[in-house]
């Protein structure tokens, strides 16, 4: 059965899209809109102040290779919230990089295994 389509004034079979209609940007089926609002929220916060206190303030990656960084810290998902969003708050997929290695991290230059073990070894864990 053909419709009459309000986007191009032509007509469509009914449930067909129509070339015309306005993409939705942010939309809240978006998952960029959902990371994006989450690391807003006051869970997020205290979560990050939380675990860049656990890894006292410093880089885990440079502290784990001699070298004692405070300097530009964030703290990283190893396991990225676009890919387990359950995971977003839990301790053992969040570490403190600094800037620098966090870009690493993200580009896979340094492993999620390596991370992962940097967090097990940390007594304040």
């Amino acid at each position: 059965m053909l419709v009459s389509c309000s986007y191009c004034n032509g007509m469509h079979k009914r449930g067909a899209a129509c070339q015309f209609r306005p993409k939705r940007k942010g939309g809240e089926k978006d998952p960029a809109n959902y990371i994006n609002r989450f690391r807003s929220t006051m869970a997020w916060r205290k979560k990050r102040a939380e675990i860049r206190r656990r890894d006292l303030e410093l880089c885990q990656y440079c502290k784990e290779h001699g070298r004692y960084n405070f300097h530009n810290l964030e703290v990283h998902h190893i396991i990225p919230i676009s890919d387990n969003w359950y995971k977003r708050l839990e301790n053992d997929n969040l570490i403190t990089l600094c800037n620098s290695c966090h870009r690493m991290a993200d580009r896979s230059e340094i492993s999620k295994r390596v991370l992962w073990e940097i967090i097990a070894k940390n007594p304040h864990a």
